[in-house]
C-alpha cells in the first residue's frame, strides 16, 4: 500500500504541474487604470476614450459609444506630403496570451480613413488586426482594411476567430498611413480605428462539470465527492465511465483543463483572477489532504496475536 501511495502522489504531482489559469486577455474592455494596462505600445500614441464623433460639413457621420463598459481603445494617425518622396505615420499596440484548441477570440471594431492624392502623388490608409502564432510565427489578418475614403461604419463590427492549435499568440492592433508628393498637388491621408471588448472565450470543456464555462474548485469538488465510485461523466468519471470508477486518470484530465474561477467569482473581478487561483504547490497539498479524507492511501493495520 505504501508503494501505491507513493505512485499516487507522483501522478498527482505531474498533474499539478499543469495547474494554472488559462492565459486570459488582460484589460480587453480598456477599463483599467492606467490606460492600456496589460497592452504593450509598439509605436505612436494609442489612447482610450469614452466616445467618438466626427462631423463633416456640419453633418454627424460617425458616432460611437463603447460596446462594453465606459471606454474603448482609439487609434488615429494622419500625414501630409508636399514636394517630399514619402511621409508616413503609424500607431499600434499588442498583447500576448495563450489559447487552446477550440477557444475563440472575439472583439468589436470600427475603422475609417481618407486619402487625397493625384498622380504623380500617392497616399494610403490602412487598419489591421493581426494574430500571430508565436510557435510558428504564422500570422492571420483578422482585420485588413485599405481605405481611400471609407465612411461605411455606422456601427461596431463583430469579429471572431476559433483557434485550431494550442499555442501562445500575439494580437497586434495597428493603423498606418503614407503619403508622397514630388509635385503639386500635395497628398495627405488619415486612418482611425476603434476597438473594444477583446475577449478569449474558452471552448466547451469536458471537465466543466458545473456548466459555468470554467474548470475550477466547484468541478474539483464534484469529482472528489464521487472518488472511486461508478458514476457518469457529468459526475466526474471523465475517461472511462463504463468500466472504471472515478480515479487519478479523471483527476489528471480535470487538472489539464483547469482555467481557474470566473472573474465574477474573484474578490475584485478580472483584475484579481490570478490572485484567486492558488499556486500548484498549495493546491497539491490540499488535494492530498482531501484524498486522505476520502480514504485514499490509508494504512492498513494488522493485529497479530501474542
Amino acid at each position: 500500500m505504501r508503494q501505491a501511495t507513493f505512485i499516487a502522489v507522483f501522478v498527482l504531482l505531474l498533474a499539478a504541474t499543469s495547474l494554472c489559469a488559462r492565459g486570459e486577455i488582460v484589460n480587453g474592455s480598456f477599463e483599467d487604470s492606467p490606460d492600456l494596462n496589460g497592452w504593450t505600445i509598439v509605436t505612436g500614441t494609442p489612447a482610450v476614450r469614452a466616445s467618438f464623433q466626427e462631423v463633416v460639413n456640419e453633418v454627424l457621420v460617425h458616432d460611437f459609444e463603447p460596446v462594453e463598459g465606459e471606454q474603448f481603445s482609439y487609434l488615429n494617425v494622419s500625414t501630409f506630403a508636399f514636394m517630399t518622396p514619402l511621409t508616413q505615420a503609424a500607431s499600434a499596440f499588442e498583447q500576448e496570451f495563450s489559447a487552446g484548441v477550440g477557444d475563440e477570440l472575439a472583439f468589436d471594431y470600427y475603422a475609417f480613413g481618407k486619402t487625397f492624392s493625384l498622380p504623380p502623388s500617392g497616399a494610403t490608409s490602412n487598419a489591421t488586426v493581426l494574430l500571430t502564432n508565436l510557435s510558428t510565427n504564422d500570422s492571420t489578418a483578422l482585420v485588413d482594411r485599405n481605405m481611400i475614403y471609407d465612411t461605411g461604419f455606422d456601427d461596431w463590427v463583430a469579429v471572431s476567430h476559433t483557434f485550431a492549435a494550442a499555442a501562445d499568440y500575439r494580437l497586434t492592433i495597428r493603423v498606418g498611413v503614407t503619403a508622397s508628393s514630388l509635385a503639386f498637388p500635395p497628398a495627405d491621408a488619415q486612418a482611425t480605428l476603434g476597438i473594444d471588448n477583446v475577449r478569449l472565450i474558452a471552448a466547451s470543456l469536458l471537465s466543466d462539470l458545473t456548466g459555468n464555462g470554467f474548470v475550477d474548485f466547484q468541478d474539483l469538488t464534484v469529482l472528489l465527492a464521487n472518488w472511486n465510485q461508478d458514476v457518469t461523466v457529468q459526475e466526474g468519471n471523465l475517461v472511462d465511465p463504463l468500466t472504471t470508477p472515478v480515479n487519478f486518470q479523471d483527476l489528471t484530465v480535470l487538472l489539464a483543463d483547469w482555467t481557474g474561477p470566473s472573474p465574477a467569482a474573484s474578490p475584485s473581478g478580472e483584475g484579481q483572477l490570478a490572485a484567486a487561483v492558488p499556486e500548484p504547490s498549495a493546491l497539491l497539498l490540499g488535494l492530498i489532504g482531501m484524498l486522505g479524507l476520502l480514504g485514499f492511501g490509508r494504512r492498513r493495520v494488522t493485529y497479530r496475536p501474542h
